[in-house]
């Protein structure tokens, strides 16, 4: 940074600089030297890198500038007076002489002090000084949330400060800022000084009381067909139209008619495009007889489209997801709206997220989904300006038939024609807003050419002429808060898009009771559909109301609301309620809604989700939609089925406390059902999870479409199986396992009846869970043990405890499902289970247990001596539970449940699921970690999604073959050695059985190991295995045409699938580099030891000319002593899953400015992709790479500038790595440019549609008959 006088103070006024700089000189200095840094300290923008050092070197640390942050010019000159003595430039003695001598090199010195004295939730104010400039005036970086706001100066006047010492008199900084408008919750605030370093505050913005709670937001569903319209007019420039029409289509509701104004184009093909659309009904053709102009072409659609509020878009724009739905919201937002304007990435003050028209979206991240990342992140405040912009602006008839149209006399050919109308609309009292909800691109006036800046000029004369006050008024664009905070917001959505999790269509599950089966369940749905969707619980008490986010097993609380008057079980609606749950649901754009549960919600929630425009989905895990007894039992606890019991006796009512409600029995209960089908009758699908309980439902609501009623069993992922079964001796009690909440309807009086019964202490019974006691007619039998609540996790302990020889469910009524009996299979216990539907027909399935179809006292009693007596049926029956461990209880998986639901979400009737095919990799027992080869080859390419024909079920070996067996999947997807070789044959034989086809996917020869990489023998010792799955296979995946060509020995059917990055995972860059070092970056493991050890030898003989040359190496190695100046980078066991390395080393990588790949040419280097140089690429660094086949892709044609291919000689490796770092704006460049290209084409997601046609047609293959 400039130090005035220094030249003068340190040299005297007649100090001679050097007469000039030899090439070699400047070549040394480049390591240490930052362009960016210089310039801004210098002040001088203009300089390119060669210019910039020979100013430095030769006049600019007279002046005390520094080259970079990395080397202080008075540093260097404090600590070595002869330096200064001898009137050297101090970078020049330090290269030439100092790094021989090892002198030290200081770092560009300077601190900063600051505080925040006021943050409120509209201002922020305090000061901030530099400790070495007192004088100096600092630009400051104010963050919300980790994101860039705005910036600061600290030009206010700060008499204390001087006083104090810390300023010259200056150093104050305020802004206004708008946290109010954020949603409720902490809120992060700092202060970034120019070095980076921070002050932070936080506040906590607070629910909004009553009286602030804004209307429910306008639904375009709920619009009059025809109420809104789009108009474009058309002149020329063909591939924008196209692409226009195209967006058009796939984005704009059907029921919205769009009128195309050929503006009497020249160019022919308009019109011929423009003919193709005569057989859509949605899109009107006209076309003018003579140029008309921009203005009255856009008159001539409001008189065309009638009475109908109209959207005036540019030909240029490209519209994204929900962009109608969201700007009708803003335009019925508040009364008398006349415009609304979309933000867009080129629309100058409608811009987000910065000002003008430079908002490129980063590498890998598409259009679609940055606008909804947008709208997600929007707080709706829907700014008020002065202005709108004609790119695309919503209309209201209302304000057309109050001002008049456009004035096409002024303002011809457009440009100041939407200013004008906006003013006009603004003096007589009208709103224009902005929509900072929806997001529309835009290639701004290329339609007119050469005349854009004839035409902004005359327009804006006439604008200021007629609205002299419009000047002051468009400041707003820059002051506003609320703008402000709208393309805050935008960048906040940038940074989902290039989050590890990207922008995921969101689902919320609707919850009512926090504890039990259906949480428990949901819990396990959500966590096996995350990578699919993200997602969100709603959840009320009948008095709070609770929003959640669920991620990675952990559910974070985002909203409550408290009801002012609680919802009952009589009305079971609420107003306060559905203005809150619908403001919550149109702010989350949700894809999904699925109510678990009514109960304690207001029955309105169905039609409040049908209206947001997500699909609904309604379950049935109990029988409350029938009736509020929830269980249907009567007032002497007998299930009635749906059909009321004879009599007028109160049945039970659940979950509601003190329900004031009529009596139910042949009376109200009908009335209830009624309301209830009237409210589900807004979803689209039903789910149950038996037969049983679907048919009950439907006869009792026959409304519900049957073709729409799934039947989906819970799936469970159990850690391991037990054999706890015990059997009994005939010298003590015989114990009988009870889990559940047990009450009533549990079975809790027959238990008493039971021991009862039981004078001789045969039986005990040990409940594990809770127990009714109140509900007993006396005191607590003897033998019924207690052994309290437990969790899934400590369920099988717990039993191991208690050594049970049999297990019993005593529910009184058909219960959708039963948790307990699958967890007591999950142990290896028989069952005894009382005769009705939903379990008789589990047992039956099974044969794990007994089915008491005399389920009085004495009957049951009868039959459990019965059982307790004969040890070979116990025996049995015990090995019936084992093998439903082997087949359901492994095959029915939450990933297979979630399959099933996927199909539901999709809008699949039922019978109509898509293909499931299994994939099994190497990784961890919960599927969720693997090694980079799975997550690279496997994974990433089989992450579901609802528009993919085919669903992906993450599988153990196991649980493979019990689907297979099953018949719940289609195929499956083996990779490497994931199929233990104890399962080869045992797998073969099922997918034989069963005509189960399967792909094995190999990215690596392992036919052929070496040894000395196979240190333990495991891939020779496995190789006839692999042997038998390659030949067994219906078709072999692989990464490279080398590997092809090994592989087709053993299967003919090889398809060749490139390794590609996720741009989910890598679509965000490494912090910024502040300054630039001469530092390698190289990633590998230690199976690459011989590769290192060339890039160490290559590196060593580069140091010889750039001295401080660092290497950063990621990934583990086996040599033992590294160079001093290897900085090793480890890798923790949660960051080697590639879903958590990428981010993490995005974190990690801020210096290193080139990327190393060598790789020798051996045998088992010979079958390896061109991975690696992707990986660079898509961090933004130029690559050094190998000669090798490998890397064959990026030679000849292929041929990228950010990848320089070498033969492996080390000196040529030390000659190239000297060349590219004496060159660091090529370096820069070349980054960029390989960082685009990787994405534009080598990116996961673009190649999709390709894996899925190659799976779909392997299954197709497989069922041809042979011949």
């Amino acid at each position: 940074m400039k130090l005035k006088g220094f030249r003068s103070r340190r040299f005297g006024p007649g100090a001679r600089s050097n007469p000039g700089i030899a090439a070699e000189h400047i070549a040394l200095c480049l390591p240490y030297f930052d362009l960016e840094f210089y310039r801004n300290a210098s002040g001088n923008d203009e300089h390119n890198m060669h210019e910039a050092l020979a100013h430095y070197l030769l006049a600019g640390w007279r002046e005390g500038l520094d080259p970079s942050e990395a080397f202080s010019t008075l540093g260097y000159l404090g600590l070595y007076p002869d330096v200064a003595e001898a009137q050297m430039n101090p970078l020049l003695h330090y290269v030439l002489h100092g790094v021989h001598e090892n002198r030290r090199t200081q770092a560009y010195a300077e601190g900063y002090d600051g505080w925040i004295e006021l943050l409120s939730g509209s201002h922020i104010s305090g000061w901030a000084a530099n400790k070495a400039r007192r004088g100096e005036v600092l630009t400051l970086r104010l963050l919300i949330d980790g994101e860039f706001f705005a910036e600061m100066r600290t030009e206010g006047r700060r008499p204390d400060l001087d006083k104090q010492g810390h300023t010259a008199g200056q150093g104050g900084f305020a802004l206004d800022l708008p946290l109010y408008l954020m949603n409720p919750g902490p809120v992060e605030v700092a202060v970034a000084f120019p070095d980076g370093t921070r002050i932070e505050g936080q506040i906590t913005i607070a629910e909004p009381a009553g009286e602030r709670i804004g209307r429910s937001p306008s639904v375009f569903a709920e619009a009059t067909p025809g109420h809104v319209k789009v108009v474009v007019p058309i002149y020329n420039a063909l591939e924008d139209v196209r692409t226009c029409i195209a967006r058009l289509r796939a984005f704009t509701p059907d029921q919205v008619e769009v009128l195309l104004i050929d503006d009497c184009s020249p160019d022919p093909a308009i019109g011929e495009l423009l003919a193709t659309l005569a057989d859509e009904p949605r899109f009107q053709v006209l076309r003018n007889a003579q140029n008309l102009g921009f203005t009255r072409t856009v008159n001539r659609g409001l008189e065309e489209t009638g009475r109908a509020d109209v959207i005036i878009l540019n030909s240029d724009a490209r519209v994204t997801p929900g962009w109608i739905e969201g700007m009708y919201a803003a335009a019925t937002s508040r009364d008398q709206v006349a415009t609304v304007t979309a933000m867009s990435d080129r629309a100058g003050a409608f811009s987000a997220p910065n000002i003008g028209n430079d908002n490129p979206l980063p590498p890998g991240i598409d259009e679609a989904t940055f606008a909804r990342a947008f709208r997600r992140r929007s707080l709706r405040v829907y700014p008020e300006v002065p202005t709108g912009n004609g790119f695309c602006m919503y209309i209201r008839r209302a304000a057309v038939d109050a001002l008049g149209p456009l004035d096409a006399e002024a303002f011809p050919r457009g440009y100041g024609e939407e200013n004008d109308f906006c003013m006009r609309a603004m003096r007589a009292g009208w709103f224009n807003l902005i929509d900072d909800a929806t997001y529309v691109f835009h290639d701004r006036s290329k339609s007119f050419g050469e005349e854009k800046n004839v035409n902004m000029a005359a327009g804006r004369q006439v604008v200021d002429a007629r609205y002299p006050e419009y000047k002051a008024l468009i400041g707003t664009f820059t002051t506003s808060g609320a703008i402000a905070m709208a393309r805050h917001r935008a960048r906040l959505a940038l940074r989902d898009c290039t989050g590890a999790q990207g922008v995921l269509p969101r689902a919320l599950f609707v919850l009512s009771t926090r504890t039990g089966g259906t949480p428990q369940t949901n819990a396990d749905l959500m966590g096996a559909l995350e990578e699919t969707f993200e997602c969100f619980v709603l959840r009320c008490d009948s008095r709070e109301l609770e929003l959640s986010h669920y991620r990675e097993g952990t559910t974070t609380s985002l909203r409550k609301h408290r009801l002012a008057q609680p919802i009952e079980p009589v009305t079971h609606r609420s107003s306060e309620y559905d203005m809150i749950v619908a403001q919550w649901i149109a702010t989350l754009d949700l894809d999904v809604i699925h109510i678990r549960h009514l109960g304690w919600h207001s029955l309105n929630l169905p039609r409040i989700a049908k209206r947001s425009g997500a699909r609904v989905v309604y379950s049935l895990h109990d029988f409350y939609t029938l009736c509020p007894s929830l269980k249907l039992l009567d007032e002497s606890n007998t299930f009635c089925g749906g059909t009321c019991t004879a009599g007028t006796g109160a049945c039970k009512v659940e979950l509601w406390q003190d329900p004031a409600i009529p009596p139910l029995k042949n009376a109200w209960v009908h009335h209830w059902r009624a309301r209830m089908a009237e409210a589900i009758a807004h979803c689209d699908a039903f789910v149950t999870t038996s037969p049983s309980a679907r048919d009950r439902v439907l006869n009792a609501m026959p409304s519900i479409p049957a073709e729409h009623f799934h039947v989906i069993p819970h799936g469970r992922d159990f850690n391991r199986f037990e054999n706890l079964q015990h059997l009994p001796s005939g010298d003590s009690p015989v114990r009988i396992l009870v889990p559940g909440n047990i009450d009533k309807a549990k079975g809790l009086d027959l238990i008493a009846g039971l021991l009862e019964l039981d004078k001789l202490g045969h039986f005990e019974f040990h409940i594990l869970g809770g127990v009714h006691l109140s509900a007993l007619q006396g005191p607590k039998p003897a033998r019924m043990h207690l052994h309290g609540r437990y969790d899934r996790a400590d369920f099988a302990d717990k039993v191991r405890r208690i050594a049970p020889h049999f297990g019993a469910v005593f529910s009184v009524w058909d219960e959708t499902y039963c948790h307990t009996l699958t967890e007591m299979w999950s142990v290896g216990l028989p069952v005894v289970v009382l005769d009705f539907p939903t379990l008789r027909r589990r047992m039956e399935d099974c044969g794990a247990g007994w089915v008491l179809e005399d389920m009085t006292s004495e009957g049951v009693y009868a039959r459990l001596s019965a059982i307790a007596a004969d040890r070979e049926e116990l025996m049995a029956k015990g090995l019936a539970a084992t093998r439903w461990q082997e087949r359901r209880g492994t095959g029915q998986s939450c990933r297979q449940m979630a399959s099933r639901y996927l199909d539901v979400y999709r809008g699949a009737p039922v019978g109509a699921e898509i293909p499931k095919v299994a994939t099994v990799c190497p990784g961890s027992p919960r599927l969720r970690d693997a090694f980079p080869s799975t997550e690279i080859r496997v994974w990433e390419r089989t992450r579901n999604a609802l528009d993919r024909p085919v669903d992906y079920v993450r599988s153990t070996p196991a649980g493979l073959i019990a689907k297979m067996r099953l018949r719940t999947v289609s195929g499956a997807i083996i990779q490497r050695t994931a199929m233990p070789a104890a399962l080869v044959d045992r797998f073969l034989v099922a997918a034989s059985e069963t005509q189960t086809p399967f792909l094995f996917e190999l990215d690596d020869d392992l036919m052929a190991v070496p040894a000395d990489k196979d240190t333990k023998g495991f891939y020779a010792a496995y190789r006839p295995y692999l042997e038998k799955l390659l030949r067994s296979a219906q078709g072999v995946i692989v990464s490279t045409p080398a590997l092809a060509d090994a592989v087709r020995p053993f299967n003919a059917a090889v398809h060749i699938v490139e390794n590609r990055v996720s741009g989910r995972l890598w679509s965000a860059l490494p912090a910024p580099r502040q300054r630039f070092e001469p530092r390698l970056l190289y990633m590998g493991g230690p199976s690459h030891h011989e590769d290192l050890e060339f890039a160490l030898e290559a590196i060593a003989l580069a140091r010889g000319k750039i001295p401080n040359l660092r290497l950063t190496l990621v990934g583990g190695t086996s040599a033992a002593d590294l160079p001093e100046w290897v900085d090793t980078l480890a890798v923790e066991a949660r960051e080697r899953s590639y879903r958590h390395f990428v981010p993490w080393l995005c974190s990690q990588i801020a210096g290193e400015v080139l990327g190393i790949a060598p790789l020798l040419d051996t045998a088992f280097n010979r079958f390896k992709s061109d991975l690696k140089v992707l990986d660079y690429g898509a961090l933004g660094l130029p690559v050094l790479a190998s000669k090798v086949q490998s890397y064959a892709t990026f030679e000849g044609a292929g041929a990228q500038p950010g990848v320089t291919l070498l033969a492996n000689r080390a000196q040529a490796w030390a000659d190239e790595i000297v060349r590219r770092l004496n060159r660091p704006e090529d370096l820069r460049r070349d980054g960029a440019a390989l960082r685009e290209w990787t994405f534009a084409n080598r990116r996961v997601e673009d190649d999709l549609a390709r894996y899925d046609r190659l799976v779909l047609d392997s299954l197709a293959q497989a069922a041809l008959p042979a011949g």
